[in-house]
């Protein structure tokens, strides 16, 4: 197998990471054949130009053995030199047509740029600053392209033959920069499903260390998971078991109604403590639809995760809005800023704040868990070298003493943080209680004594979470 990765941007260096995810087991559904529609790219001239010459109609024969069939299309526009800015930064739907009927519209458009969890990102070559919080034609700088499921299983006959065709929305455009769209587009054809009844964990987004989940992690509040429905029946009810390993278990019963291959993020309610034997968090479905998981080898996962900060009960926030404004004439900021508890009530808020100016609040919370939410309405944050904003800040600053937490000001959309006062996320509970620690506390050196009959290893942290030993016995 070759693999090459190419690279068309403005940068003068660049890295690329390939990340394989191999699993093992049986599939949803048997793949019997594969085929390319559209693969390359397309320059966008005339919407005819488009249409009649570069995505035109193709007939495919449906396998005699498929029961059902799918396409798969990723495609994202580039260019943005001429009077629209297209394809880049033109939202646009297309078409799905099946033996010239239409059967499905995609807006392929990615809206969130702004909360990419690569950031902030900055281009090297000259006094380029990389536009990275501007949304884009279905990607944004260092994400992966979404790619968007089309089933036509209602539209093939076995044997039989069906024509695909996909159309663009029309625009016209006059300019410097040809428009043009990379496309990937597959036409899968599958066996029937292999089971009537089943469940699948999908992914664990919260609590995660995974890169595209870092904007929401690390966290002490509630779970969040994306399950699928792996079988033929639609999936009403399942039973959802989950803990910090080592800990207290939790059941959560859910209902809903997703059809064969969809899929839901579901937000689980609040650990009742996060200690365990190890900082991993785990996730086990049980009785779809109240009967036995026909496929039970994808319903459990474990996901590692990071302890949040601890902060003192009694800190400074500071706040320096930018000159970015919703409102140039009360010159109301476009920055605000909240803190919840572990609930999702509101303990502080800031309102409506003046742009160009530092606030100072002292804040004191009880113990506990809390989420802190800075949101720039225009989705630029407090520091962004393509517009004339200026500079703000946001910071956590210890009374009397130093920082605690600075947040990096180029934030796009929103800062999420949370963070707990008044007792460390990261107390793990003992396995064995013979084993003992003295002095405690301590300012320097401590005896760990006790008896193991295994082999074990003694990993030591800070009130951080981070690693201070880790000694193999």
């Amino acid at each position: 197998v070759e693999i090459r990765c190419h690279y068309s941007g403005w940068g003068n260096g660049w890295s690329a990471t390939l990340d394989f995810e191999f699993i093992e087991g049986t599939p949803a559904r048997k793949v019997v054949s594969l085929e390319n529609v559209y693969s390359g790219t397309y320059n966008y001239t005339t919407s005819s130009d488009f249409e009649n010459n570069k995505l035109v109609p193709k007939k495919f024969l449906v396998n005699p053995n498929a029961d059902q069939a799918m396409i798969k299309m990723t495609t994202t526009g580039h260019g943005f030199d001429n009077n629209i800015y297209a394809a880049e930064f033109k939202p646009i739907d297309y078409y799905v047509y099946i033996d010239g009927t239409l059967r499905d519209t995609e807006y392929n458009w990615n809206p969130d740029c702004g909360e990419n969890p690569i950031y902030p990102h900055y281009e090297t070559s000259s006094s380029y600053i990389h536009t990275w919080i501007l949304d884009r034609a279905n990607w944004c700088p260092g994400l992966k392209a979404k790619t968007f499921d089309h089933e036509i299983t209602p539209y093939i006959n076995p044997g039989d033959s069906v024509e695909i065709n996909i159309n663009f929305q029309a625009y016209s455009w006059s300019g410097t920069q040809t428009p043009s769209y990379i496309i990937d587009c597959q036409l899968f054809q599958y066996k029937t499903p292999n089971f009537n009844t089943s469940a699948e964990i999908v992914d664990i987004i919260k609590p995660s260390i995974k890169d595209e989940w870092s904007r929401k992690n690390p966290v002490c509040g509630k779970p969040l998971i994306k399950i699928r429905n792996y079988g033929k029946n639609p999936l009403t009810s399942l039973e959802i078991v989950y803990n910090v390993v080592g800990g207290d278990l939790h059941t959560y019963n859910w209902t809903g109604n997703l059809s064969f291959m969809e899929t839901e993020e579901i937000e689980l309610p609040n650990l009742s403590n996060w200690s365990g034997s190890e900082n991993s968090f785990e996730v086990f479905l049980k009785n779809p639809n109240g009967q036995t998981d026909e496929y039970p080898d994808n319903n459990g996962m474990i996901s590692e995760f990071e302890i949040v900060p601890e902060y003192p009960e009694t800190f400074v926030l500071w706040v320096g809005t930018n000159n970015g404004v919703v409102n140039s004439v009360t010159m109301e900021s476009e920055t605000t800023w909240d803190i919840y508890d572990i609930n999702g009530n509101t303990v502080y808020t800031s309102g409506s704040l003046y742009a160009n100016t530092q606030y100072k609040d002292t804040l004191t919370l009880n113990p506990g868990c809390y989420t802190f939410i800075v949101e720039d309405s225009d989705e630029d944050g407090l520091s962004y070298g393509y517009n004339s904003d200026g500079s703000g800040m946001v910071r956590f600053r210890e009374i009397g003493a130093s920082w605690i937490k600075v947040f990096d000001p180029d934030f796009g959309t929103n800062i999420i943080h949370q963070f707990t006062v008044g007792g460390s996320q990261s107390q793990i509970t003992s396995i064995n209680n013979e084993w003992e620690i003295f002095p405690n506390p301590t300012n320097n050196k401590i005896i760990i004594s006790g008896n193991t009959e295994d082999k074990s290893t003694i990993i030591i942290n800070d009130n951080l979470g981070k690693k201070l030993i880790s000694r193999k016995l």
